[in-house]
């Protein structure tokens, strides 16, 4: 198999007259694209957008239309399009060769290539059909246009189909029993076929039977002494499959496998490879900031860095299937993850599909994302209206069966949430709701609840025997018990820590996302412990201190007065600063440590210390009348200090750094270049907002973004932007010239400059 992935030569026009998929069309005057590509996020913002908060006010409308050629390759020959947002239709040639409606799993079509040049035209349709409310699209900005890659595929007439590889595999200490079944497509008149199997130092030969038409073959082989994948250590074992006629390779696939025993126990939650691991898990949605919905693999990977960094372990896919790279990186840097179908299944827009396409778009997913080791569990849905219904039920057990038949290696479930339906603390209606909630756990393999830990105990008592899982949860407070309407500032992560049979916590969300704003200006949803441009807050710090071992300590001062960055209400965090310039001599402040000590010990100029053990909402809390000088936190076990965090009272910035996030750097990718602004202590400083300009020499300048959601400037800025919460990155396209320059040059300060060598692709 050749797969070309069709990157550059592509045209775009949005709204074009005429009919864009005839061969003869003129799209000279289109505009040049290179894919991935979103055309939403280069939309104008209207306030006055019809629902447009869920998109967070950029316009998804009209019709777009992408066209390239492709020269002619013999044999069989596929497109495969990892996503396209939403409607769209593929023409070759100015034939109509497929469609389709779901634009978060893959779809593979089969065309035929004429000899010379080839027209690829693909129209996508994001007008609103009559009868529909802007009400039924995604409760999230969705991106618009071919936003995920574009492969072709090119074959004999003998190959492996697209996906065809499925590995399965059982465990024995340090020997793993490795089955590799392989979907055959034989189009010749061949009745055998040579298969080889290369993994792990070891390499299995057969000679097959074939029939004509589809085939499924399977070669079982025994490899000892493998290392098991885990988050903290994830191995990775290179597969290559070939087939062959004795003389030549027909066809060959390479994939990275890892291996793995996830469980889900009743009592003892998750167990990975034999012992309890929690999951100490984020919701993520597809967008990524600047990028819109159209990502690249290294801006994807910093951010899944930088979860990782503040303790993350596990990611929820919410509440679609992510980009085929996002798996590759999450079985590279060692996440677990939960992949998920659909959003309310028969309301917003998927109603218009569900009956059709849930089967096909299930069994896309399962296809693309099964070998993966990062995948743990199966999620068919999440938060439909019309959950505890009869037909609900119905749905619900046949998605799952349906699942299970595709992959009986991995459990499945559904994301419940509490709130639908009256609440559980009428007395009248507690039978009902207990009831329904038991039926669903018998359906499911492990229990998903968003915003439930207050119902865990109730289900336990009343006979739920199934592993739990908080698949949404509040980032700082928690609802009370058996209400869903009643937040208190005790952390929902002590019920993940105080329960066994709780295999985990999901925050929503990991990281801020575009859509569903909570109101102009804001571009969408701010509630999380990382930005948009991928910093991590201060509030980050109180996650990383609730999941990270290594002993820390984080000073923050609550403060009113920080302007409110419009999260919404159960999902916020109290108001704080990261400074000691409050500048009121004997005020009262509020001082909260981030720590995973046992104790803090809190020390003002020297004076008297002052001791604090973390409360319920995971903070060690301090009175401390205000004087300027220099704050001290140190984070004590065993009455011992093993950490310490001090905060000086400063009254300007001084410098500012440039680094480059990347280690080693290729042609062609996107480069990270961050931005922070100091004081004279050596103190991040957020307390004025330089403008910052910034040039680049051997690569192209794509976009600056510093994660400001409330800015009303469009997150696609040019060469200057300021700086938020003391932050700039700066997005660069490295060139192939060997040597790439940034300069930036901010307003009040020195100008600063990095050089890093780029090697060709």
């Amino acid at each position: 198999m050749k797969d070309q992935v069709l990157t550059e030569g592509w045209r775009f026009a949005l709204n074009p007259t005429g009919d864009p998929s005839r061969m003869d069309y003129d799209d000279t005057g289109w505009r040049e694209v290179r894919l991935p590509h979103d055309w939403q996020i280069e939309g104008h913002r209207d306030p006055k957008m019809p629902e447009g908060g869920s998109q967070g006010y950029y316009p998804r409308g009209g019709v777009g239309w992408y066209r390239t050629t492709i020269p002619y390759t013999p044999g069989i020959t596929r497109l495969c399009f990892d996503g396209v947002q939403r409607f769209y239709t593929v023409w070759l040639n100015g034939e109509k060769v497929g469609e389709k409606a779901y634009g978060y799993v893959p779809y593979v079509c089969e065309i035929t290539l004429k000899p010379g040049e080839n027209i690829l035209a693909v129209k996508v349709d994001n007008t609103t059909p009559e009868g529909v409310t802007e009400s039924q699209l995604d409760r999230w900005y969705s991106g618009a246009g071919i936003y995920r890659e574009v492969t072709l595929l090119s074959d004999g007439l003998l190959h492996i189909a697209p996906h065809g590889v499925r590995t399965d595999y059982t465990l024995d200490g340090m020997t793993a029993a490795l089955t590799v079944t392989l979907t055959v497509d034989n189009r010749t008149d061949a009745d055998t076929v040579g298969v080889r199997l290369d993994i792990a130092h070891t390499t299995k030969l057969a000679s097959v039977r074939l029939a004509k038409g589809v085939n499924t073959v399977a070669l079982t082989v025994t490899l000892p002494d493998i290392v098991r994948w885990e988050p903290d250590a994830p191995t990775l074992y290179p597969l290559h499959v070939e087939l062959n006629d004795g003389q030549k390779t027909l066809d060959a696939v390479t994939l990275n496998i890892g291996f793995r025993e996830s469980v889900f126990d009743p009592d003892r939650g998750h167990l990975l490879n034999g012992r309890p691991v929690k999951l100490r898990g984020v919701n993520l949605h597809h967008d990524h900031g600047a990028f819109g919905a159209a990502v690249e693999r290294s801006v994807l990977r910093r951010r899944l860095e930088r979860l990782k960094e503040i303790g993350c372990n596990a990611i929820r896919c919410s509440h679609n299937p992510k980009e085929s790279f996002f798996y590759d990186l999450c079985d590279e840097i060692g996440f677990l993850v939960i992949d998920e179908l659909y959003d309310e299944w028969v309301h917003r827009y998927y109603k218009r599909f569900f009956a059709h396409d849930r089967y096909e778009d299930l069994a896309a997913m399962v296809a693309r994302d099964r070998n993966h080791p990062c995948v743990i569990l199966w999620s068919v849905g999440n938060e439909s209206p019309h959950q505890y219904s009869d037909e609900w039920f119905t749905q619900l057990q046949e998605l799952c069966d349906a699942c299970r038949e595709l992959d009986p290696a991995r459990p499945v479930s559904y994301a419940l949430i509490g709130h639908v339906g009256r609440d559980f603390t009428d007395p009248a209606v507690y039978r009902e709701r207990i009831d329904l909630t038991l039926k669903y756990a018998e359906i499911v393999d492990v229990f998903m609840g968003n915003y439930m830990e207050g119902f865990y105990e109730a289900l336990r008592r009343e006979g739920m025997r199934k592993a739990v899982i908080g698949s949404e949860t509040f980032a700082y407070y928690r609802l009370q018990e058996l209400t869903t309407h009643a937040p208190i500032p005790v952390n929902a992560w002590n019920d993940v820590e105080a329960h066994d049979y709780v295999a985990g916590g999901f925050l929503w969300a990991g990281i801020d996302y575009l859509g569903e704003s909570m109101g102009w200006p804001a571009h969408g949803w701010t509630g999380c412990p990382i930005d948009a441009a991928g910093f991590v807050k201060l509030r980050g710090y109180h996650t990383k201190a609730m999941w990270t071992d290594a002993p820390m300590v984080k000073l923050a001062v609550f403060d009113e007065t920080e302007p409110y960055d419009l999260a919404n209400a159960n999902w916020s965090f109290p108001q704080m600063t990261a400074h000691w310039n409050q500048g009121t001599p004997h005020k009262m402040m509020h001082v909260g440590v981030f720590t995973n000590c046992e104790k803090v010990r809190l020390t003002l100029n020297g004076g008297l210390p002052r001791y604090a053990a973390p409360a319920p909402d995971r903070m060690a809390h301090f009175y401390v009348s205000y004087a300027p000088g220099t704050l001290v936190a140190e984070g004590l076990r065993g009455g011992v200090t093993v950490c310490t965090q001090t905060l000086k009272t400063s009254y300007q910035g001084d410098h500012l750094t440039l680094g480059i996030y990347e280690k080693d750097v290729r042609a062609g990718e996107v480069v990270h270049a961050e931005l922070t602004l100091y004081d004279r202590y050596g103190q991040e400083w957020t307390q004025d907002r330089p403008k910052v300009r910034v040039e680049v020499t051997g690569g192209e300048l794509l976009y600056l973004d510093n994660g400001d959601f409330l800015t009303t400037d469009e997150v696609c800025a040019a060469d200057t932007r300021t700086l938020w919460n003391g932050h700039l990155c700066a997005y660069i396209r490295a060139g192939d010239t060997g040597t790439l320059t940034v300069t930036a040059y901010p307003d009040g300060y020195a100008k600063v400059s990095r050089e890093i060598r780029s090697a060709r692709p």
